[in-house]
């Protein structure tokens, strides 16, 4: 199948759906990545409602989902950040399948391949999520394939993806040559900071997470 980061989670505040895709946006316009958010400024949470014990299952047709898609590369699938009503994150294919029967609900959350666009990808990918986990979805689970969620060492998802290459020029485009670097060798709670930072979140919130890192 290749690497691939699985999640799933619930927000903390799943009426702060649109600030979170703001951020989100932000932070792809920084980072060059496409973005859409399907979310307008007059709309209101979405009524679409995940199969739990006390909810019963919507059909099919009726899934609508708040929430925003990042292409972060072009040999990366895209990275499906979709909430329904209650904040619970869903991918609209895994959403499908648990109300076909053919899976769980305690199945729900979703999933990004990241293996064809290289290591690099998958950090930027693994740091967001981080960011998320922080700010917004405390109780966000990650199985992550190529191990940097829970190692935060880069050398073993490089190994774990068969492709030590040399890193691309993204990061050096991005941040100079000072510490393109030292960067690439953060762990997901440093890039998480570095997010916080880039899209100028209060100095406060920034300093109280770097001192727990």
């Amino acid at each position: 199948m290749g690497i691939t980061v699985h999640y799933s989670g619930k927000l903390a505040e799943p009426k702060e759906v649109k600030a979170v895709c703001k951020e989100l946006t932000a932070i792809a316009f920084k980072m060059n990545w496409a973005s859409f958010a399907s979310l307008d400024e007059d709309s209101e949470f979405t009524d679409a409602t995940v199969v739990t014990p006390e909810h019963e299952t919507p059909p099919k047709e009726d899934f609508a989902l708040t929430g925003i898609t990042l292409e972060v590369h072009p040999d990366c699938e895209t990275l499906i950040l979709y909430f329904d009503q209650h904040g619970n994150l869903c991918h609209p294919m895994i959403m499908s399948l648990i109300s076909e029967g053919h899976l769980k609900p305690e199945d729900m959350g979703g999933f990004v391949k990241t293996h064809y666009a290289g290591a690099e990808t998958h950090f930027w990918i693994v740091g967001l999520l981080k960011y998320l986990q922080i700010f917004h979805l405390p109780d966000l689970k990650i199985v992550d394939e190529g191990r940097y969620w829970e190692t935060g060492d880069v050398e073993i998802l490089e190994e774990q993806m068969g492709a030590i290459d040399a890193k691309s020029p993204m990061i050096s485009n991005l941040l100079g040559t000072n510490n393109a670097e030292d960067i690439y060798h953060y762990s997901p709670e440093k890039i998480a900071c570095w997010f916080a930072e880039l899209i100028g979140k209060p100095l406060s919130e920034v300093q109280t997470l770097e001192s727990k890192l």
